[in-house]
């Protein structure tokens, strides 16, 4: 029991995400893929006023005392509202995957009640759907779960204008941050996932393209969300699959590989360059556009 004059954790919590708040449970928000949370609190997350929650470089919660005074963060204000740079588009993109395993045990209950009047029927959990307990991790207290590969990509780009002669109407080139935004809204639109891969002609990168293809993704499929950082020459995207784990000897082989990656996200860093022509009909420039894109693997639980 806590002492009279403290007040138990939140279950809820409001995170103000540059401007927009966005109510969350406390258990999603320490449960979300440890590749995001590390994003999302670099200095780790404290909340008050009964100790700390802090979220570890592993993305597991560990309970202390609190240094802060009244208990709250550097990054929480006196209303209880954590500060926090962090896209929210992209946050609601990631919750939709934590809402959805509840909505469907929901709908896989419904029927299940007696048709007599007053009857009184226990329905049983059902597992979800896809859910496979000899591939989870031993000990996990939860086989129910499903498991979801989580792809991250960082893509820092630097933009060079290309040598030649320009037309009277091309893009200012005095102008660098028109060039830096044209040039961002033109990787936003380079959206499907593998194509940075294809160029790269050794045998990693095709075995991770196999083994990510048998696992859930397409090689046709585009980012589930992608964005540009702002006042950053950075896009950053991400794309959620459910992992397949029922399906032929090849794909059960691939889960397996996957495993390894369950709170321990692996990152995959390298350059590319290409020739873009940016600013449309009206006002053409051509541009050498070098990337620097990293890659986070990893597999979650929901």
């Amino acid at each position: 029991m806590p002492p009279p004059n403290e007040q138990p954790f939140p279950n809820r919590l409001t995170l103000e995400l540059r401007g927009e708040r966005v109510q969350i449970a406390r258990d999603t928000l320490v449960n979300l893929p440890e590749s995001v949370l590390v994003v999302m609190f670099p200095n780790g997350l404290i909340l008050g006023p009964r100790g700390s929650l802090y979220v570890a470089d592993d993305g597991n919660p560990s309970l202390g005392g609190s240094s802060d005074i009244g208990g709250i963060s550097e990054d929480e204000d006196e209303d209880g509202i954590v500060q926090v740079d962090f896209d929210p588009n992209l946050l609601r993109y990631i919750l939709k995957f934590y809402d959805a395993p509840a909505v469907e045990a929901t709908e896989s209950t419904e029927g299940a009640e007696g048709a007599e009047a007053g009857e009184e029927t226990a329905v049983a959990a059902v597992p979800a759907a896809n859910a496979v307990p000899g591939l989870y991790p031993f000990g996990y207290p939860s086989p129910e779960r499903r498991a979801f590969i989580v792809l991250r990509e960082e893509l820092d780009y630097f933009a060079i204008p290309c040598p030649g002669p320009t037309a009277d109407n091309a893009t200012d080139v005095s102008n660098p941050q028109s060039v830096k935004h044209l040039c961002g809204e033109y990787l936003v639109g380079q959206n499907r996932i593998f194509d940075a891969l294809r160029h790269e002609a050794s045998a990693a990168e095709r075995q991770l393209v196999d083994m990510l293809c048998l696992a859930g993704f397409g090689i046709e499929d585009g980012w589930g969300y992608r964005a540009r950082e702002p006042g950053r020459c950075c896009v950053v995207s991400v794309g959620i699959v459910r992992l397949v784990a029922d399906g032929t000897p090849a794909q059960m082989a691939a889960a397996q590989k996957l495993l390894v990656f369950w709170r321990k996200p692996a990152r995959k860093c390298w350059w590319d360059g290409t020739v873009a022509t940016i600013g449309g009909d009206e006002h053409p420039m051509t541009v050498r556009i070098w990337s620097r894109r990293t890659w986070t693997l990893e597999l979650a639980l929901i």
